[in-house]
């Protein structure tokens, strides 16, 4: 085993920055109380977040004591980090319920007790609404704000970037900076937390955090940044401003099958890296898997490893195995309910398919391409079928006879992309 979680964190190529370079030996002879924040900006975390809650989870298995922040307060602010510009803001209840529904999903991966409770390594969540809505703007800005210096809050690639831009930055994210400093001051002050984890864009605000804490207690403070993982074309994973894109945690924004089928699809260039980020398999596996990548590349045995490991951590093993059967059978010649009961799914009425209810129609609907100019364009390409029967004429009006006795009707654009339509009759 490694000497430090960070080490080993460091053998799977997963950290970007860290603020002191003697924190791998101090992180092995000590245990700290480390934490992370997630703004419930939304309902659901995504792949993107998943990343940083791995992290903790490390954390914790290297004996740390994990605290789960969930930005009840600055979800209301809004983080400008990597983002090109202003999000909208939410109210209060809006993000109430985005918080409750994150605490819950962040109890699948880490092992949490109430705050106060002895065992060193044992999490807690806390939300940092409880210590900023009552803030004191004088006392805060004579406390906190002296501390920070302009030139370095402008200084900041986010904020850099905005500036650059037409629409700019307004100055209650600009503040944002301040308002995360403050929760890493407090959970050091409270239950002594002195190392903050996250995503490499948010390098800068951990940093002030830790300079903060230097400069009204006098004592040090630790961070780690993760790298951001992206696909093989540079993109990062996260929340698209529609939210149509994104791969989700929760089940009914992304199936389980949908879940598993992204994974499944990774390129080879990535997958080895997925399986470092995102499971624990050995070093000896990994180099297995790697050989496997050249020698039969055909069989994707990396990816479906990757897609089963990462699934059943977020959805369980049983899910994992019904998307895993789901999968085999859509692409297969043999599918059976596995293949319909799994496989994301849009209902529609009998009376929709009225004679103009064209084919290119239904894969716009079940959301496998954006226009009826794309489907023209992919069907030319051989890339979709009904069922197994190539189409060829995307503007033909769809039949009712297209659907199988229990009124299913399944959509494939290329080898690994499926939609099902259920027609009903009304």
């Amino acid at each position: 085993m490694a000497d430090s979680v960070l080490t080993y964190l460091k053998t799977r190529n997963v950290v970007a920055d860290q603020t002191h370079p003697e924190l791998d030996e101090y992180l092995a002879k000590n245990q700290v109380t480390v934490y992370a924040g997630f703004d419930p900006t939304g309902d659901s975390l995504h792949v993107g977040h998943l990343a940083v809650v791995i992290m903790l989870r490390r954390f914790q298995k290297y004996g740390h004591r994990p605290i789960a922040l969930v930005g009840g307060a600055t979800a209301m602010i809004g983080d400008p980090s990597g983002r090109d510009k202003e999000r909208t803001l939410q109210t209060r209840e809006q993000i109430e319920a985005n918080a409750n529904a994150i605490k819950e999903q962040l109890s699948r991966f880490i092992e949490f007790v109430e705050p106060g409770v002895a065992e060193a390594h044992s999490a807690f969540m806390v939300d940092n609404y409880d210590w900023t809505h009552q803030l004191d703007l004088i006392t805060f800005l004579r406390d906190v704000g002296k501390h920070f210096r302009l030139q370095d809050m402008i200084a900041k690639e986010s904020v850099k970037r905005r500036l650059e831009r037409q629409e700019g930055i307004s100055f209650t994210e600009f503040t944002y900076q301040l308002l995360q400093s403050y929760d890493f001051l407090h959970l050091f002050r409270e239950y002594g937390c002195t190392l903050q984890i996250g995503g490499s864009d948010q390098w800068g605000n951990i940093v002030a955090g830790t300079d903060l804490i230097r400069g009204m207690t006098g004592k040090g403070a630790f961070g780690i940044t993760g790298k951001l993982v992206t696909r093989s074309d540079g993109s990062k994973f996260g929340k698209s401003d529609d939210g149509k894109s994104n791969v989700w945690l929760d089940a009914n924004k992304t199936s389980p099958f949908e879940f598993y089928q992204f994974w499944l699809k990774s390129t080879d260039a990535d997958v080895i890296k997925y399986l470092k980020a995102f499971t624990d398999i050995g070093d000896g596996d990994l180099d297995d898997m790697a050989v496997m990548l050249i020698s039969a590349p055909e069989k994707r045995v990396p990816h479906h490893i990757l897609a089963h490991l990462v699934t059943s951590l977020v959805h369980g093993e049983e899910a994992a195995n019904d998307a895993r059967a789901a999968a085999e059978a859509v692409f297969s010649g043999n599918r059976g309910d596995a293949a319909f009961d799994n496989a994301p799914t849009t209902e529609i009425s009998a009376s929709q398919i009225d004679g103009e209810f064209t084919v290119s129609d239904a894969f716009v609907l079940a959301g496998l391409v954006k226009s009826k100019g794309e489907a023209r364009r992919k069907s030319d390409e051989g890339a979709l079928r009904l069922g197994d029967d190539k189409v060829d004429d995307p503007n033909a009006p769809l039949s009712l006879d297209a659907f199988d006795d229990q009124g299913r009707l399944l959509l494939r654009f290329g080898k690994k992309r499926v939609h099902v339509l259920r027609c009903r009759i009304v």
